[in-house]
């Protein structure tokens, strides 16, 4: 949303069927639907950024056709750009990008700065607004890589996480390689630091308060396959699904959310 009073409600959502807009007044009782857009192509990030004084939307485009590429609007998804070149790992790599599963605007102040991750995991980012897209050597050649195996939706770089006490460190999760400390040394090449620590499913929703060195157990014990944990470094959220195996089989999904770092959370669904 623009800066200001917020006057409406905006959800994006991205499926297999093309990315939407829902946009409601604040009583949410009624919602106007926008799309698709990309109709009958996978969007598997649909996001806004709002760092400038209108809100760029950008998606994850990914078709088994075409490939896949990084599209942005400046205009509320009336037209789309896509990207110059693609998101392309360098020929001595011996690497091809896939799919595109995570976009990430920079900080605030980091003006035209951007972050994405793709399969294989990849780490790339872009200078320049999502119009050219390099990669971040630190992480993807990274020594360890020979080791790393996917997990049940392939071997993907899922989240990325901008440190807002230190603009020189983000975290990449990898599926199902671990979690990697990226400095800006590691974004020129320097290898980035693995984060040590294994956990095994079912597992739990965990905290750590000083930068990922340590880790303590909330809601120990609760029986399910947390899908995603979103880390806002002031409280926690997270996404559990029920079942003892694979996403794919659980029948029904809870979230949960936590205002502190706190073992306690509220049911939202």
């Amino acid at each position: 949303m623009p800066r200001g009073k917020v006057k409406r409600v905006q959800v994006l959502v991205g499926t297999r069927k093309g990315a939407f807009v829902f946009t409601s007044d604040l009583r949410r009782r009624s919602w106007k639907v926008d799309g698709p857009h990309f109709a009958g192509q996978n969007v598997y990030h649909f996001i806004s950024d709002g760092r400038e004084d209108g809100p760029v939307l950008f998606a994850a485009v990914n078709n088994a056709w075409f490939g896949s590429d990084i599209h942005r609007s400046h205009d509320g998804g009336r037209s789309w750009k896509p990207t110059r070149g693609g998101l392309r790992f360098e020929e001595d790599s011996g690497l091809s990008t896939k799919c595109i599963w995570h976009v990430r605007p920079g900080r605030s102040g980091e003006a035209g700065v951007l972050y994405a991750g793709v399969d294989p995991a990849g780490l790339f980012k872009s200078e320049d607004g999502g119009e050219s897209w390099a990669e971040v050597k630190g992480l993807n050649r990274h020594p360890t890589r020979s080791r790393w195996t996917p997990g049940a939706g392939g071997l993907i770089v899922h989240t990325i996480l901008l440190d807002p006490t230190n603009k020189q460190r983000m975290y990449v999760a990898i599926s199902a390689a671990g979690v990697f400390l990226a400095t800006m040394a590691a974004q020129a090449g320097s290898p980035a630091t693995r984060i040590p620590g294994r956990i095994s499913c079912p597992i739990s929703c965990l905290t750590s308060g000083n930068a990922f060195t340590s880790w303590r157990w909330l809601l120990e014990g609760r029986n399910g396959f947390t899908s995603r944990i979103t880390a806002v470094f002031t409280g926690a959220r997270m996404a559990p699904m029920t079942g003892k195996t694979s996403p794919r089989v659980c029948p029904r999904d809870l979230v949960f959310r936590s205002p502190s770092i706190r073992a306690t959370q509220t049911r939202l669904g």
